[in-house]
């Protein structure tokens, strides 16, 4: 296991571009990444149903456990770790590792992130929706008809993205859907912004971390990972889980 704080810089002749550090391995499809504000990490592991917790020293514990297949990640202001799983709900998981069920009823969501408003943006996968789920449990559809919709995320000014695993990133704003169907293969349940609002996701198929512009391009910030899933922002870098190597990685992007 490497330190978060003291990276392992690799000379990547083969696999992974010169961007990627290795920060910790040994994980069963990590599907969902998120940051505590002590600058713990936090990597759920679909095919082992938990969630393990990689303090800034970097070892590693079981946060929580006997879930069915926990993908996205999301903490809120108060601390309370957000975790999706595949069946059908999103759990509630306190500081001191107490779960709870926000709600049971959606279906196979994937990734989740929280909007400007406070409420908890789901990819429903299966049913082709973006829902929004208040902190009492009502759910909202924020649009549907996409394909596969696996992530989404909030900019500043209100627009949703959304990585769709059947192809492309959906658009939606002031309700109205638009996609982004060149420069993504496969995109993944990854995608995040970052401080200046920059919106990036995974390339499953392709092995990338792409970056979507505000003109709508497309342009590829790391490449050469095995299958990643995963992506979230941290404190100027990227961090990408991979299912190829059960690993997460660091792109410095300051």
């Amino acid at each position: 296991m490497k330190s978060l704080t003291a990276v392992l810089m690799f000379a990547f002749a083969v696999s992974y571009s010169a961007a990627a550090e290795l920060v910790a391995d040994g994980f069963s499809a990590p599907t969902g990444i998120a940051f505590d504000s002590q600058g713990n990490m936090y990597v759920s592991n679909w095919s082992g149903g938990s969630v393990i917790k990689v303090s800034a020293d970097g070892r590693k514990s079981i946060f929580v456990s006997n879930l069915g297949s926990p993908s996205g990640l999301a903490f809120d202001k108060r601390g309370t770790l957000y975790v999706a799983d595949y069946k059908q709900s999103i759990y509630k998981v306190t500081p001191d590792g107490n779960k709870s069920i926000l709600t049971d009823k959606l279906k196979t969501p994937t990734g989740i992130s929280f909007a400007k408003n406070g409420s908890l943006l789901v990819a429903n996968r299966s049913s082709n929706e973006i829902a929004s789920i208040s902190m009492d449990g009502k759910i909202n559809i924020v649009a549907n008809v996409l394909k596969t919709p696996v992530g989404a995320v909030e900019t500043n000014d209100g627009t949703v993205y959304a990585t769709n695993y059947g192809g492309g990133i959906s658009i939606i704003r002031n309700g109205k859907v638009s996609a982004i169907t060149d420069g993504f293969s496969t995109p993944g349940v990854g995608i995040t912004t970052d401080e200046k609002n920059n919106v990036y996701a995974v390339d499953y198929s392709d092995g990338a971390v792409k970056q979507i512009m505000k003109d709508g391009m497309v342009t590829t910030v790391a490449d050469g990972f095995k299958s990643p899933v995963a992506l979230t922002y941290y404190s100027g870098s990227l961090y990408v889980g991979t299912w190829g190597d059960g690993s997460i990685f660091r792109i410095n992007i300051q």
